[in-house]
């Protein structure tokens, strides 16, 4: 969602900001489905995982590590980092993880990610709107989110 969202915020940042409501709330529909798996048949759910691009076996462990450790404050702080939601979800669900707290503390921690970006996206047209057209600007936008997720996908595990 984070290169849909920036692109909404380029163009209009108010647009933007509703588009990252709908995108968190999405996300964290998606997360409770995750949770459940996680929570019914966290093997299955694991091992499926495992066959995610950018998702490894460490990583999955990582997370049941960090959740077993900070269990809520992992949970916000996973998607800041670009770790997958998707992985601490099912931990999450698996661990037994109160669902009240996990919802909570998964609306904000999406929300917060989509907003900040959002943001930086809207602040950054404005700095290169004097200079550059509309479709330079998202050229550009294009250009970055494409190398950042070049480089993603090279550094992290699988």
């Amino acid at each position: 969602p984070d290169v849909l969202l920036t692109a909404i915020g380029i163009r209009d940042l108010r647009r933007g900001l509703w588009a990252c409501v709908l995108a968190a709330t999405t996300a964290l529909g998606g997360g409770l489905v995750m949770y459940a798996w996680g929570a019914h048949d966290p093997d299955l759910a694991r091992s499926v995982l495992d066959w995610i691009p950018a998702i490894s076996p460490g990583l999955i462990t990582h997370a049941a590590e960090e959740v077993r450790a900070r269990e809520l404050v992992a949970l916000f702080l996973a998607p800041l980092h670009g770790e997958p939601y998707k992985i601490f979800a099912v931990v999450a669900g698996q661990l037994g993880v109160p669902l009240p707290g996990f919802i909570l503390v998964s609306m904000l921690s999406r929300l917060s990610r989509f907003v900040l970006l959002t943001l930086l996206a809207a602040v950054c047209r404005k700095a290169l709107c004097r200079r550059l057209s509309l479709r330079s600007v998202l050229a550009i936008h294009l250009v970055l989110w494409t190398a950042f997720y070049s480089v993603y996908f090279t550094v992290m595990p699988n």
